[in-house]
């Protein structure tokens, strides 16, 4: 059974798995669509965490979807969010 968390904690652990991920080494492959030859762009993404309640809409929507997915998966890093915890 999920432990309860309130809107509080659930926003923390939220922020917790972003901030996990806040200066990741990202790989990006690509090319171009009638090309036989692809292109490593690599970078490292970082910047500012913006707290949860600031963050805008759209980002709040798009990081329940996310959660929503890696829940239905059972991934771990997502364990500690209960069930009501994603909207």
């Amino acid at each position: 059974m999920d432990e309860q968390l309130s809107t509080t904690e659930t926003a923390v652990r939220i922020e917790e798995c972003i901030n996990a991920f806040k200066y990741q080494y990202k790989p990006l492959r690509h090319k171009h669509p009638k090309g036989n030859i692809s292109a490593l762009q690599e970078s490292v993404v970082k910047g500012r965490a913006t707290p949860w309640p600031e963050s805008g809409s759209d980002f709040q929507f798009a990081t329940a979807v996310a959660i929503f997915g890696m829940k239905l998966r059972g991934i771990s890093d997502v364990s500690t969010i209960p069930w009501d915890g994603v909207r």
